[in-house]
């Protein structure tokens, strides 16, 4: 059964819709609300337009300015508070004011805001006015951003509508945004709770029972290239130098990260990859090895307290490096066998003799 909302929808709701799903659920469709630092700033930024005017004339010969406008239409399933409608007397154009700063393309205008003002000259259109340009002042940036109020905004509003009633009659409110940085500042962060959902949401299914071994494709991921920066992007580890790209790996390919002397390891590498358990090893330029950053250790407490009891006792501490050392000196033989041509069997003979002494070391010292 499809929820029960007002069959008006406010542009300011609109936004939300756009901006993130979950918040505009939350708060449209199961009533949550909290005020924050940023909501109570937003409300500074409108405080002198929030003074209601007379409502607008359509046949006005001239409209100059008028302040907080409250429209609606049942057609269209809208409504809206607009902070500003300025006009000529022959066209009009809503203003909105934003607390924020202006987006970073090249109109300057975030998309959830452009529908907001869409959803505006929507309504203005629809009780007889002009319409054609709509006006955004970001407070942040003190800059007013105009955008024509075209065919092209006005699908692109009427798309956003529909996508949000779609969204209201949902019976759950739609997932999480994923690392998203929208969520550092969203008042409803500690009812939404993005990253604890999102854990549970990955426990939800467990993984399958594997009747055959996985296939190991990862391999480690070397950059030596000084100056370079490693980062993150669509599931590819991305190697950059001087805005060019040297390298893409995809995440699920790679065992390790080790990075020699001056290379920068962004922050979203270090969470993505300790995420999935995948270390970074850090070395000097010349190949030393001083850190290594993971992930938090697997919490089986019991597991641990195995490892440490064995790791006090002399004669498995001593049996374990037998077994690692001798293992070592006969993969090295095999190797010189399989690719040194012309390798002299005395060399493959010492070899092999060092394995059968490490094999009967009688201390740490001795194997050492």
């Amino acid at each position: 059964m499809a929820n029960a909302t007002p069959a008006l929808l406010p542009a300011r709701m609109l936004n939300e819709s756009v901006y993130c799903p979950r918040l505009f659920y939350l708060e449209w469709v199961d009533r949550e609300w909290r005020a924050s630092a940023d909501t109570v700033e937003g409300r500074t930024a409108h405080r002198r337009v929030d003074r209601e005017s007379p409502p607008l004339a359509a046949d006005e010969e001239r409209v100059e300015v008028s302040r907080s406008v409250y429209l609606s239409d049942e057609e269209l399933g809208l409504t809206a508070r607009i902070d500003l409608v300025e006009g000529d007397g022959e066209w009009v154009g809503p203003v909105d004011y934003k607390k924020g700063e202006m987006a970073g393309g090249a109109d300057g205008v975030w998309p959830a805001d452009r529908v907001q003002l869409g959803a505006q000259v929507l309504l203005l259109r629809a009780h007889g006015y002009r319409v054609r340009k709509a006006t955004i002042y970001y407070v942040g940036s003190k800059r007013r951003v105009e955008f024509p109020a075209d065919q092209a905004l006005t699908a692109e509003t009427l798309a956003a509508v529909t996508a949000a009633r779609e969204i209201a009659a949902r019976e759950v409110a739609p997932p999480p945004l994923e690392e998203s940085p929208k969520c550092v500042g969203c008042s409803l962060a500690p009812i939404c709770l993005p990253d604890e959902v999102g854990v549970l949401r990955g426990a939800e299914v467990p993984e399958p029972r594997r009747l055959m071994p996985a296939r190991d494709d990862a391999l480690p991921v070397y950059v030596q290239e000084q100056g370079a920066t490693v980062g993150v992007r669509s599931g590819r580890l991305q190697i950059k130098r001087k805005g060019t790209t040297l390298a893409e790996v995809r995440l699920r390919e790679v065992s390790d990260l080790s990075v020699f002397g001056g290379v920068q390891v962004s922050t979203a590498v270090i969470r993505e990859l300790t995420s999935r358990e995948i270390p970074i090893l850090y070395f000097s330029r010349g190949g030393w090895f001083y850190s290594m950053v993971s992930g938090l250790l697997h919490k089986n407490v019991r597991l641990r307290q195995a490892q440490y009891s064995k790791a006090a006792r002399e004669g498995f501490v001593l049996e374990l490096a037998r077994t690692i050392v001798r293992s070592k000196i006969r993969n090295q033989r095999t190797l010189l066998r399989r690719n040194l041509k012309g390798t002299k069997k005395g060399l493959l003979g010492q070899l092999a003799a060092a394995a059968r002494r490490a094999r009967q070391a009688d201390s740490l010292e001795q194997l050492l």
